[in-house]
């Protein structure tokens, strides 16, 4: 898998602080460095079963390699629970690019994850029996046997319009498009939601046909723009009240929000010459004068 061009695109992402942006870019070194090793290995292990001609030959290889690709995926996924908050800041299409390098190489890994069940479980078989291995169950069998799943904590979502596009987008990656069944899908979506976001599907009965339904239902009362683009405007109307910024520690976060709800905005369609207008004169009253 080719990691070439990461390091270029993430120096250009916008983060909330100096500190922020100091930490993704070391943070994206390192993982670099880590999906580069992990590739690596993925190669040559599959070379080497390309070239061995018995069952016994590839499980025993499989058996001296496979812990450490595993190692340094999971070290992989630790670099993701850190970098991954931190793109949030990012516009719509460099947190979509930074994310779909993410599934790729966890696409890959669970590739290979089963693969190498495969050879597994053939060796385990023969060693009993000498008959052939059952087939591998499919990642489409249920989320609570889906290796994938152990890795992933399902997000929360309360109904904030706000938060709309975040929780939809880790949703949609990591539950709705992935192969398992529609009513573990739906099991999935019940524990993600709470207050109002849950109640909206409330009535809806427990079946498979009614996932869809309801992944529609909470789409078309959460996700207008209109109503995303409403709820930042109040947030920054809000902050500009703000007072006390000669505190260190307040003027560093009315900065942080300021830019969080902005680049929102922007993510939802608007312009920085339109929130200038708009903008300009409330925050500038709202800071301390020297």
């Amino acid at each position: 898998m080719d990691d070439a061009g990461e390091t270029t695109a993430s120096g250009s992402k916008a983060t909330a602080s100096a500190a922020d942006s100091k930490l993704f870019t070391e943070r994206v070194s390192d993982r670099k460095t880590l999906r580069t090793r992990f590739t690596k290995k993925i190669n040559e292990l599959e070379a080497s079963l390309s070239h061995l001609a018995t069952r016994e030959e590839k499980a025993e290889l499989v058996d001296r390699e496979w812990d450490l690709i595993e190692s340094v995926y999971e070290q992989i996924k630790k670099e993701d629970e850190i970098i991954n908050p931190l793109l949030l800041t990012c516009s719509p299409a460099q947190f979509d690019d930074a994310m779909e390098r993410v599934f790729k190489y966890e696409d890959e890994y669970y590739r290979l994850f089963h693969e190498i069940k495969r050879v597994r479980s053939k060796k385990e078989v023969a060693s009993i029996s000498g008959a052939s291995a059952p087939p591998v169950q499919s990642v489409s069998s249920t989320a609570s046997h889906n290796p994938m799943m152990k890795y992933f904590k399902v997000p929360k979502f309360s109904g904030d319009y706000k938060k709309f596009r975040e929780w939809w987008q880790m949703f949609d990656a990591h539950v709705h498009k992935k192969a398992i069944d529609p009513v573990e899908k739906y099991s999935l979506l019940k524990q993600s939601l709470e207050g109002r976001a849950a109640a909206e599907i409330a009535h809806l009965e427990f079946t498979a046909d009614q996932y869809q339904v309801a992944m529609d239902a909470i789409a078309a009362k959460f996700g207008s723009a209109k109503d995303a683009e409403k709820e930042h405007v109040q947030q920054l109307q809000r902050l500009v009240l703000t007072r006390d910024l000669h505190v260190h520690d307040k003027f560093i976060s009315f900065v942080s929000a300021l830019s969080q709800n902005v680049k929102a905005l922007i993510s939802l369609g608007k312009n920085y010459d339109s929130l200038s207008l708009m903008l300009t004169p409330n925050i500038l009253s709202a800071l301390p004068v020297q």
